[in-house]
């Protein structure tokens, strides 16, 4: 709708300064639309049931985060430090961790902490 349109643009606007990647700002404005989306008739038993695929309006799911991240990925070479928010590290769980798309919901995500992936697999430090 008009007021998720308006959110994204101003929230892109914001958080989009030059050296801030588009994966980073562009998940930044996804987790917002994520939070708006709850107060949506429907959207929360939505999400409950497709937790990965689910797409707010004007959004996107952990499933097209995914995606971009693994683009983002894929320009890199050699070790990569990422500053981002959960929906990121739940992504890099998926690409680099092995971790299957619906045991991501329950993992926990910690604040102000690394997390690590070498050898497949990942450990917050």
């Amino acid at each position: 709708s008009a007021a998720f349109s308006t959110m994204r643009s101003a929230i892109s606007s914001a958080v989009r300064p030059p050296m801030v990647p588009r994966p980073v700002a562009a998940s930044i404005a996804a987790a917002l639309c994520f939070a708006a989306a709850r107060l949506m008739p429907g959207a929360p038993a939505a999400r409950q049931s497709d937790f990965w695929n689910y797409r707010p309006p004007n959004g996107e799911s952990y499933a097209d985060l995914t995606d971009r991240v693994r683009a983002f990925l894929g320009e890199r070479a050699g070790p990569t430090v990422v500053a981002a928010h959960g929906g990121v590290a739940r992504a890099l769980m998926v690409l680099l961790g092995g971790v299957a798309p619906a045991d991501t919901r329950g993992m926990p995500i910690h604040q102000g902490r690394l997390l690590v992936f070498q050898h497949g697999r990942g450990r917050w430090m």
